[in-house]
């Protein structure tokens, strides 16, 4: 019986990571994302770093409900003496905006602003998607997390566009989709969002 009390401690010891956004918090060599728990120095003050992804920045850090300091360097730190508590991090990412009026040039001009696909969490797009443009997105922005697309005028959204993207949460759709193709959606695990249906006559 008092292993098993002394197993239940141990299992109520630690922070709770929780992360609103795209990136983590090391300790040491190791990384923490969203519902890990972490434990921190009993006997001494324990130093953490909090790390955006790519395109995206730092809002808040909070200790135990409780805003700290982050150093320009990603660094807060644990008083000693604290082992059990929550962590909460908000990240944000960083919009990019392409102004497409021709349809065709997605690819072209998120090279000549140095992005690298990776990079790109939240997208807007202005003007038309062409078909090259929808390829790109299906075959290269694999870790995007948001689509506005509500200032195009597409009328149609392609077949199986977002099938088995792993990452997309979110889609914002012009008023002017009438269709979206077959499996335009299928398989997206972390999609929630969907909007601008209002017009939409045809689902594939």
């Amino acid at each position: 019986a008092s292993g098993w009390l002394n197993f239940t401690k141990i299992q109520e010891q630690g922070f709770k990571v929780n992360i609103s956004g795209y990136g983590s918090v090391q300790l040491g060599g190791s990384s923490y994302g969203n519902s890990d728990v972490l434990f921190a120095n009993p006997s001494g003050a324990t130093t953490l770093k909090v790390v955006p992804e790519d395109g995206c920045k730092l809002v808040s850090v909070k200790l135990n409900g409780t805003a700290v300091s982050v150093a320009t360097d990603g660094t807060f730190t644990i008083p000693a003496g604290s082992t059990i508590g929550t962590i909460d991090v908000e990240f944000t990412a960083t919009p990019f905006t392409i102004d497409n009026p021709d349809g065709g040039a997605l690819k072209d001009q998120i090279v000549a602003m140095c992005r690298t696909p990776n990079s790109i969490r939240v997208l807007k797009v202005t003007g038309k998607m062409a078909t090259k443009d929808w390829n790109y997105v299906r075959n290269n922005l694999t870790m995007l997390r948001e689509l506005d697309i509500t200032q195009t005028d597409v009328k149609n959204l392609p077949e199986q566009v977002f099938q088995d993207h792993q990452n997309i949460s979110a889609v914002h759709l012009p008023s002017t989709v009438t269709i979206i193709g077959n499996s335009a959606f299928y398989n997206c695990p972390q999609l929630t969002i969907v909007d601008g249906c209002e017009q939409v006559k045809e689902i594939g």
